[in-house]
């Protein structure tokens, strides 16, 4: 069975109305779930491997470590650009994380959740500057990807899998 992964149904209990006009390009919100299937229908770990090895990393696949992230270096591609999985496992066992850029671009049922969040807002009144796109960052345990930063942009994370400590500043 499918879960349904709206934006109605991320921002519950919080109506969207009332998101948009309390927190959207104000102030963060937080909604948890206990739910282990809150997120079932998106992406998956074996989704997320199976892109990591079928895409050409030049322009899809960063390396992030210590705050910086970077493509690929060329030892860790294969002849045909796509990642060299050995060189993958090293990185993430030196607790480096991959990044996947555009997923929206590269994955159907996360691209069809990204343009539903897109008429969701637009059905508000809301003027997207940009399209809403989605980036997927698999992270290994007792590692953190980047510093602390500032988007200068709206941002809804979605912790799929695993457990990490967030912390969330207006």
């Amino acid at each position: 069975m499918t879960t349904r992964t709206d934006l109605a149904a991320l921002l519950s209990p919080t109506r969207v109305e009332d998101f948009v006009q309390s927190h959207w390009a104000k102030t963060p919100l937080l909604v948890r779930s206990h739910s282990k299937s809150r997120f079932d229908g998106l992406l998956d770990l074996a989704r997320f491997e199976f892109l990591l090895t079928t895409v050409a990393a030049t322009g899809w696949l960063s390396i992030v470590s210590g705050g910086e992230i970077k493509p690929p270096a060329r030892d860790q591609l294969t002849i045909d650009g796509t990642p060299n999985m050995t060189a993958v496992v090293r990185a993430v066992s030196e607790k480096k994380s991959l990044l996947l850029l555009n997923v929206n671009r590269l994955d159907s049922g996360v691209g069809g959740f990204c343009r539903g969040i897109a008429d969701d807002l637009r059905g508000l009144g809301l003027v997207l500057g940009k399209p809403v796109r989605a980036n997927a960052y698999f992270t290994p345990p007792h590692a953190q990807g980047l510093a602390p930063h500032y988007d200068d942009h709206d941002v809804l994370v979605l912790q799929l899998h695993g457990a990490k400590r967030w912390r969330l500043h207006g």
